[in-house]
C-alpha cells in the first residue's frame, strides 16, 4: 500500500471555472480540475485519451490504480436538459463516448445509451445561476459536490463520485472502480435521489446508485454494491451520513469518525473502503461547512455540508489517503 493526498478544487479559488447549469459546463469543470489545472493549481493527474467532441461529451482516464475511465455526456441529454449530465464508467475507451464493460450496465442503470447505461450527475436547478462547487481528487479518485439550488435544502451539495476504492483483496483487484450517482428518473428534484450520502440497509441489499466494474475476482460485468459506516454510532434509522453521539463524547472528550465500507451485496462480503471518505458519528449541527479537523495518525479532514439528505461529508485532505 502507498499513500496519496486529495487536492481540493473549489469555486472560491482564484482562477476557478465559473459553473452554470449549461451544456458542457461539467466537462469544462472536470477538464480543469482533473487534467489541465487552473490558476496556481495543477490538475489531479488524470488523462484525456480523446478530446471532447462538439456535442459536449468528455472522457477521463485514471493515471494510477485500475486505470478505469469516466465518460460524461454533458449536452443536455435528458428531461432537465443541461441541468443534468449522464455519466458512466468503462474499463477502457474505444472513443470518447464508448468503451469496454460499461458500468452500470444493462437493467441495473437508469436506461440505455449507445455506450451503455448511466447514472445522473445533477448540475443546477436552472441555467443562469452561478453555482458553488468543490472537487476532491487524486489520480485515481474523484468526489464532486455542487450546490445546485434545488429544494428542499437550497444550500445542499448534490454529488457524484468515481474512482478506485481501497480493496481488501490480496494481490490484485482490477475491477475496483466504483461509480456513485443518481439512479432515479431524470429531471427529478427529489433530494432523496442523491445517494453519495446514503448507506445500505444490510449487506444483502445494494445501495441505490452504486455500481462497480467487476466482482473482486475481476470476473463478469458491472455489479451493484453498497456501502455502510458505523450504524450503531450513526443514523441507524435513516441511513444517512451523520450520527447521534453527543460531541464531544463525554467519556473521553473525543470525536468518532468511521471508515465507509463497500460491500458486494450478491455474496454479503466486504470488498473494501471508500478512499478518503469518512462517516462522522455525531449530529450535523455540531460541525460547520468548510471546517477543518485534525484526527489520529496525522489525518486532517474537511467538512462539506449539508448533503441533499441533510447529512454531511467528511473528506480526508492530508497525505494519508490509503491506496491499493
Amino acid at each position: 500500500m502507498y499513500l496519496s493526498q486529495f487536492k481540493l478544487y473549489q469555486s472560491s479559488d482564484v482562477g476557478a471555472p465559473i459553473f452554470y447549469g449549461t451544456s458542457g459546463s461539467l466537462v469544462d469543470l472536470l477538464d480543469a480540475c482533473l487534467v489541465n489545472g487552473y490558476g496556481s493549481k495543477s490538475g489531479a493527474g488524470w488523462i484525456k485519451p480523446f478530446p471532447n467532441t462538439g456535442n459536449k461529451v468528455g472522457c477521463y482516464k485514471m493515471n494510477t490504480g485500475s486505470l478505469a475511465c469516466l465518460i460524461v455526456q454533458d449536452n443536455g441529454p435528458g428531461t432537465h436538459a443541461a441541468r443534468e449530465a449522464r455519466i458512466w464508467g468503462v474499463d477502457s475507451l474505444f472513443t470518447n463516448d464508448s468503451g469496454s464493460n460499461p458500468f452500470p450496465s444493462g437493467s441495473q442503470g437508469v436506461g440505455q445509451t449507445a455506450s451503455g447505461s448511466y447514472v445522473i450527475a445533477r448540475k443546477s436547478a436552472d441555467n443562469t445561476t452561478i453555482r458553488d462547487w468543490r472537487i476532491f481528487a487524486d489520480s485515481s479518485s474523484l468526489y464532486c459536490f455542487i450546490r445546485t439550488g434545488d429544494p428542499t435544502i437550497t444550500t445542499a451539495f448534490y454529488t457524484f463520485a468515481f474512482g478506485d476504492i481501497y480493496s481488501l483483496a490480496t494481490g490484485s483487484d482490477p475491477g475496483r472502480a466504483i461509480i456513485i450517482g443518481r439512479s432515479s428518473a431524470e429531471g427529478t428534484t427529489t433530494i432523496a435521489a442523491d445517494r453519495l450520502d446514503a448507506f445500505g440497509t444490510n449487506l444483502t441489499t445494494a445501495t441505490t446508485g452504486h455500481f462497480m466494474a467487476h466482482t473482486w475476482t475481476g470476473a463478469g460485468i458491472s455489479i451493484t454494491v453498497g456501502k455502510h459506516g458505523d450504524y450503531c454510532k450513526g443514523s441507524r434509522d435513516t441511513y444517512v451520513m451523520y450520527g447521534t453521539i453527543t460531541p464531544l463524547n463525554p467519556i473521553n472528550n473525543g470525536y468518532y469518525i468511521a471508515p465507509v465500507w463497500v460491500y458486494e451485496n450478491s455474496n454479503s462480503s466486504i470488498r473494501g473502503r471508500m478512499r478518503g471518505f469518512w462517516h462522522i458519528c455525531h449530529p450535523i449541527a455540531n460541525f460547520g461547512d468548510n471546517q477543518i479537523m485534525s484526527g489520529s495518525s496525522g489525518r486532517v479532514y474537511h467538512i462539506v455540508k449539508p448533503s441533499a439528505n441533510a447529512g454531511m461529508f467528511c473528506m480526508e485532505v492530508s497525505p494519508t489517503v490509503e491506496t491499493f
